[in-house]
């Protein structure tokens, strides 16, 4: 059996995590190291690389990444100035025989038909009376609320399709989305899905509620982390009346928003095989994220409401799954 080491390269943060191969069952996790993504390219990764890595005879690797991947094995990630080049990583790393590149949606889709084997508290399905008719046979839909939006699909046939969907136009429907809309607008000239379901996203809402007439609030949520909207609206940090009560409504906003967007996604892939919602915002906010509220948005009053209640979606509540999605990724391609 071999041993596996994944890069999952994001917007903030960097997950390492060495893996041991099993054909008959998922990759086992042997060690992981998380480290802030503030390097401006592979030279500043590297040594955080060789000290995970030491005392480990690795076969393969692949690297994950929040950005547009190209032959040449170069990126720019979308929501941090770092360049990666997968060339010069691997000249720091000569021991480790097979290299490859994907987007971190594309490793979160290829995790898919591992997921139902996680423990049933990682993986919770919120529209409980669906069936997966098509089930993996129908195209998938993966997506990630992170530091920014990611989106990728999963055909029937294994093939997975990377997108930006994330970086879509969001299409307000709602006399409330409206408003958000229009009152985003005055800090963002084309408020996209993903200025809205992100981290940012949170603060974006919230200081959206304040805009109209309110500049000293607006100013203090602008200030405000992703982290500190949860921790108010949970009552675990104290605020004014009317920052606690935006802070709640921010997580309705965001949850409604949530559930037209995916809607909109489920419809342009007519997404049969379910869609899998995971991410690490999605992870930290827990139950914050109003289900009720995010399906009755999904079902809208359009020619397939029907098609769309027989969609089983689930939350992906493990952190790991683009690093696992890699690690299944490599062992299907690169040494299967």
């Amino acid at each position: 059996m071999s041993k596996i080491l994944t890069i999952d390269c994001g917007g903030s943060k960097c997950a390492l995590t060495i893996w041991q191969s099993s054909c008959a069952a998922l990759p086992q996790e042997l060690a992981t190291l998380t480290v802030p993504t503030d390097f401006a390219d592979e030279q500043g990764l590297l040594p955080h690389l060789q000290q995970l890595c030491q005392g480990h005879q690795i076969e393969a690797a692949a690297l994950a990444v929040a950005g547009v991947t190209n032959e040449e094995g170069r990126v720019q990630l979308t929501n941090n100035s770092c360049c990666l080049d997968l060339a010069n990583l691997s000249l720091g790393l000569r021991e480790i025989k097979h290299w490859t590149m994907l987007n971190d949606l594309a490793a979160f889709a290829h995790a898919l038909p591992s997921l139902h084997k996680m423990p049933l508290e990682q993986i919770e399905l919120i529209n409980a009376e669906t069936s997966a008719e098509y089930g993996l046979q129908g195209v998938c839909m993966a997506v990630a609320v992170g530091t920014g939006l990611g989106v990728a699909a999963r055909m029937g046939s294994g093939r997975v399709l990377s997108t930006e969907a994330g970086h879509c136009s969001f299409a307000p429907e709602s006399p409330a989305q409206v408003k958000l809309w229009q009152n985003m607008r005055r800090f963002i000239e084309r408020p996209c899905n993903e200025d809205l379901l992100s981290g940012r996203g949170l603060v974006n809402i919230l200081r959206a509620c304040f805009i109209d007439g309110q500049a000293e609030l607006a100013n203090i949520t602008a200030e405000l982390s992703p982290a500190d909207v949860s921790a108010i609206a949970r009552g675990e940090k104290s605020a004014a009346p009317e920052l606690a009560a935006a802070c709640r409504q921010t997580f309705q906003l965001f949850s409604e928003a949530a559930g037209q967007a995916l809607s909109n996604l489920a419809l342009c892939y007519f997404s049969s095989g379910g869609i899998y919602i995971g991410g690490g915002v999605i992870a930290k906010i827990g139950e914050l994220f109003d289900r009720a509220v995010f399906y009755q948005s999904f079902l809208k009053d359009c020619p397939f409401r029907k098609q769309l209640a027989q969609i089983p979606i689930y939350l992906i509540k493990a952190e790991n799954t683009v690093s696992l999605g890699a690690a299944c990724f490599v062992e299907n391609y690169l040494l299967g």
